[in-house]
């Protein structure tokens, strides 16, 4: 029996090293999720991307491709074209993210809101002219807009809990701040 020690041994070491390797590998899993989250909760942050998100939502109309293209085309408008490009391929790239799993749908969905949704309604006549010629022209724009719908779905139970969570506890706080011990 204690020739098989060294066996033994070296299959719980193994084991061991094993689990641990694991948890690593996890945690720096979640670092870079974490990450790459921030990196773009900061990119989100540059006024620049608001104001072209601001202008495209509410300044520019159009009601078709064609319209958009005598408008905001490349030749006619090429400034307000790359403002409105830039943001598509903003949300184009979050959805990559997403849908490779190196972002977290939810946590993003947390910070974004309905943006996507919203930005997706208004470009979709665009979206739908670039595809005539490339047909996966922002596929994973489209994605993360319907990551958010089934997710907004999903969490409104979430939200709620976190917002009656919040509340309570600003309540809580404010009643402490009237009321010092």
């Amino acid at each position: 029996m204690i020739e098989y020690l060294p066996f033994i041994l070296t299959g719980l070491g193994l084991m061991a090293s094993i689990i641990y390797y694991t948890s690593v590998l996890r945690n720096a899993n979640k670092t870079r999720q974490t990450q790459l989250l921030q990196n773009m909760i900061n990119q989100m942050n540059q006024p620049e991307l608001w104001t072209n998100f601001g202008k495209l939502i509410w300044d520019y109309e159009w009601t078709d491709y064609d319209e958009f293209m005598d408008k905001y085309g490349p030749i006619n408008n090429p400034s307000v074209h790359g403002e409105i490009l830039s943001v598509m391929a903003f949300f184009n790239g979050l959805g990559v993210l997403v849908a490779t799993g190196r972002v977290d749908a939810e946590l993003l969905g947390m910070h974004l809101g309905e943006m996507p949704v919203m930005v997706w309604e208004k470009v979709k006549s665009v979206v739908d002219g670039a595809r005539v010629n490339n047909p996966v022209a922002y596929g994973y724009f489209e994605y993360l807009k319907e990551e958010r719908i089934r997710a907004k779905k999903g969490l409104k139970g979430k939200a709620a809990y976190l917002n009656e969570k919040l509340y309570k506890t600003s309540m809580i706080l404010s009643s402490l701040h009237r009321n010092p011990m």
